[in-house]
């Protein structure tokens, strides 16, 4: 059976974040003490898509030892294509800057950024990435990018999660081939599929599920599970 040490949203930002810097690296010393085969690290990682802040995430996992294909597996988050907003100012910017970014030169960097992760994978598509097929022992590792393609109407703080038709297609390829079966599945995405359930009592579960289905949905669930 793999162990498998999974994290998410670091937003690793040398400017406005270096606390996350000093958890990431408190969080991985806990799990190496407890011992893991594999870890997983499904998107966000950094807050902003800079070469700078994607170096610190590197310097991390090598220090670790962790920049290596059978250690290691990512997928990108909606961050490492469009960045977040930090001060109000930036709200005001924000939709005109991500009408700009190139969806798939980002996707296309973040795996430059990391090219032990994507080192001995199964993928249809050689120049989209995702999704790919990783065999760890007896696990196949699926990777999916979630992210959503900016739109000022339907994704306004380019936060909403879809994985297309075609996409979906290639992922089923990929489960058809013969190194796949009888293997067991763990899928990688950066949006979630359930609900937000057994919160704290002081939470407004209401309001916290509108947030979610406005910002954070992830469409077309129930065709991808």
């Amino acid at each position: 059976m793999l162990k498998i040490c999974h994290l998410s949203d670091l937003h690793i930002c040398s400017e406005n974040g270096r606390e996350n810097i000093r958890k990431t690296e408190k969080i991985l010393n806990y799990a190496m003490d407890l011992g893991f085969d594999h870890l997983v690290i499904t998107g966000d990682i950094v807050h902003n898509p800079k070469a700078a802040d994607f170096k610190i995430v590197r310097d991390i996992l090598g220090d670790f030892g962790l920049l290596k294909s059978d250690r290691l597996s990512l997928v990108i988050g909606n961050h490492e294509i469009y960045g977040g907003i930090h001060f109000f100012k930036d709200i005001i910017s924000f939709p005109h800057k991500s009408c700009r970014i190139n969806y798939d030169l980002q996707v296309a960097r973040f795996r430059d950024y990391f090219p032990e992760a994507f080192e001995n994978i199964y993928s249809e598509d050689n120049e989209r990435v995702f999704p790919y097929a990783k065999i760890i022992g007896d696990t196949v590792i699926l990777g999916l990018n979630s992210t959503a393609q900016y739109s000022l109407l339907f994704n306004p703080l380019a936060s909403i999660g879809i994985i297309s038709k075609d996409r979906l297609e290639a992922l089923s390829s990929l489960l058809r081939l013969p190194v796949c079966k009888d293997r067991e599945k763990v899928v990688l995405t950066h949006h979630h599929f359930c609900e937000f359930r057994n919160l704290d009592a002081g939470v407004d579960t209401f309001k916290l599920r509108r947030l979610e289905f406005e910002t954070l949905k992830l469409h077309g669930k129930a065709r991808l599970l």
